[in-house]
């Protein structure tokens, strides 16, 4: 297969995909998988990622004191580093929201 026709075929995917309502959720989920990497360990102890919709990255926080210091100093970062691992700007602007969290819950 030539290099054209497989580049042709990843768009034709990725466009199924995102017309499936798929791709979106499919990047959710891998923002939860790599959310440590995005927040750095310590804000990710205290933070999930909660929904991300039209460029913006909801982001639930178990203290109000967490979502201050995220909101003040570390978004831009937070939102650089999610566009980094999921490899497109899908990112323009990052919610913090005190709420609890769901880890473990299955």
């Amino acid at each position: 297969m030539s290099r054209g026709r497989g580049q042709h075929l990843g768009a034709v995917l990725d466009r199924a995909l995102r017309d499936l309502g798929v791709a979106g959720r499919l990047e959710e989920e891998k923002l939860k998988e790599e959310w440590a990497r995005c927040a750095g360990d310590a804000a990710a102890a205290h933070t999930e990622p909660r929904s991300l919709h039209r460029g913006r990255l909801y982001v639930t926080v178990d203290s109000s004191s967490w979502a201050h210091r995220l909101a003040a100093g570390e978004s831009l970062a937070i939102r650089d580093r999610v566009n980094e691992v999921l490899g497109r700007e899908a990112v323009r602007k990052v919610f913090f929201r005190v709420g609890t969290l769901k880890r473990g819950r299955g």
